[in-house]
């Protein structure tokens, strides 16, 4: 039998493996499975039964499953590289990098991970870091036309076209270009109005076989940005749409409602007022809430304009902070009710661990933007860490708000922006539970509305400092003229003067969003 049989169970592995490399997934795992009857800690099977999951795109379950193989054998090199990309598809940047870190501290010559680090870094706004690593890439490889492309467009973010374009020109002269340095191109393109020549260059670049799905889903993002940007939008809808199909990622929308609805259960109005409260006095934190896509980016981008607020990002500290305060949840006594079991210590533990980390963006600033949209999943926790906190809440026309995050190319971690239906079902929740919050938080919570913004700016950046209770500074209304740079995927709006162009967007691809104006009118 296996068990007694070296060479039997070596070709169970090999078996195994080869199915994994054939695509063969369901038959992979099904060999997986059974080796482990037998032999549950083996590293190489159980880290193969994760990547088995992440070709699924099932990344829980790949997460688990190489964790449970570090946890065999810390040293796996492997297994640490397939962490980093299972958490690097649900949107875990942060956590990927530091597994990739480890590869590369090992495998040094490993360009593969040196370039999915240097893009993480990029996408991060750790821009210095990220050339790092694609000029160690060249050194190891010259003429590695990814580490090139990816070296351009750290540029290209940081507004330096010229620097960018100069980079990438001798490859598109002398027909050299791969699939990394056409996207660069069509960025740059579209920003010289210069959008159909780019197009011709994508639509051929998609045309061929050998580029890989990140890639061509990326494609058919930016050709979607070009057609709509030159008027034609059922060309632009196709690319958009071809993109989210070939994420094959899938949002439960099921259980998306039962956690809103545990979310209000927890801080119900009666349950609030049980809760204890961080005795933090702290006005430093002003965070910024939202739907993604509905002016966060901008609204930050304003007030750190001003010379005592900094903008530190989206910060993934608050839903981290809630997790943790989550373990002492208490289920009630009918299986219906929550109720969290913590106390003013645990609460000011957390407090300072996030105070910790604003300080580390400033020093000296009397106010820090924290901008993670989807804080407004925690809003209930951050009443309890930071009484005197300040909550700004950006709406945006709904239909606008949604179809911008169809034709934005999220991570996983965005799932519910993939298809049209999702977005307008997530949508909904979103605006159900900030009327919860509304109705049963005492944290001050300022609306502002993209629109009103945009008719009106001076009034309604007056409103945003004076909320943030600091005396007013011209340089608010100038924020395109800070020389901060936006880190986020609206940084090419947030550093330009405001525009009208965004409003009514929806109206261009009626015909197309049928399934998500039905789901929105569900919304009396």
């Amino acid at each position: 039998m296996m068990k007694a049989d070296p060479g039997a169970i070596k070709s169970k592995k090999e078996l195994a493996i080869s199915q994994f490399n054939a695509g063969q997934l369901m038959e992979a795992r099904q060999t997986c499975e059974e080796f482990r009857l037998l032999y549950p800690d083996d590293p190489v099977i159980v880290c193969l039964l994760g990547m088995v999951f992440g070709s699924l795109n099932q990344f829980h379950d790949s997460i688990k499953f190489t964790r449970k193989a570090i946890e065999i054998d810390p040293d796996y090199v492997n297994a640490h590289y397939n962490l980093g990309i299972a958490l690097q598809r649900i949107g875990e940047l942060e956590e990927a990098a530091r597994e990739f870190e480890y590869v590369v501290a090992r495998r040094a010559d490993n360009i593969q991970t040196l370039i999915l680090l240097g893009n993480i870094r990029r996408t991060t706004g750790d821009f210095q870091r990220s050339v790092e690593c694609y000029r160690s890439i060249q050194k190891l490889d010259p003429g590695n036309l990814d580490a090139i492309a990816g070296e351009a467009e750290v540029f290209e973010k940081q507004g330096q076209d010229k620097r960018a374009y100069d980079i990438i020109k001798p490859y598109l002269q002398e027909g050299l270009a791969n699939a990394e340095i056409s996207l660069v191109y069509a960025l740059l393109a579209g920003k010289r109005g210069d959008a159909d020549s780019a197009i011709d260059h994508l639509e051929k670049i998609l045309g061929r076989d050998e580029i890989n799905s990140d890639t061509r889903l990326r494609l058919h993002f930016i050709t979607g940005d070009l057609y709509d940007g030159s008027g034609s939008y059922d060309e632009a809808f196709h690319h958009y749409e071809r993109g989210n199909q070939l994420k094959g990622m899938y949002f439960d929308s099921y259980q998306y409602r039962r956690d809103l609805d545990r979310t209000i259960d927890i801080f119900s109005d009666t349950n609030l007022c049980t809760y204890p409260r961080s005795s933090c006095q702290s006005d430093l934190p002003l965070f910024i809430v939202g739907m993604p896509r509905s002016g966060t980016s901008l609204v930050e981008q304003i007030l750190a304009s001003h010379k005592e607020i900094h903008g530190a990002g989206e910060l993934a500290d608050v839903g981290r902070l809630a997790d943790v305060l989550q373990h002492g949840m208490r289920r009630g006594c009918y299986g219906l009710d929550f109720n969290l079991q913590v106390t003013t210590e645990q609460l000011d533990e957390v407090a300072k661990n996030y105070l910790g980390n604003l300080h580390r963006n400033s020093q000296t600033a009397l106010r820090i933007t924290d901008k993670a949209p989807n804080n407004f999943l925690h809003l209930g926790y951050i009443e309890l860490m930071f009484p005197h906190a300040r909550i700004i809440h950006c709406k945006r026309n709904a239909l606008d708000t949604c179809l911008s995050c169809y034709f934005q190319n999220f991570h996983a971690g965005h799932s519910y922006s993939f298809r049209l239906e999702d977005v307008g079902r997530y949508y909904l929740g979103y605006l159900e539970l900030m009327e919860h919050w509304k109705r049963v938080l005492q944290l001050p919570i300022h609306e502002i509305e993209y629109e009103e913004l945009v008719d009106n700016p001076e009034r309604e950046i007056r409103r945003l400092v004076d909320f943030s209770g600091l005396p007013w500074d011209e340089s608010c209304l100038s924020h395109e003229n800070s020389g901060r740079v936006t880190r986020t995927a609206s940084y090419d709006q947030a550093n330009k003067p405001i525009y009208r162009r965004s409003m009514g967007r929806w109206r261009n691809y009626k015909q197309q969003i049928g399934p998500l104006i039905k789901e929105l009118s569900r919304c009396t």
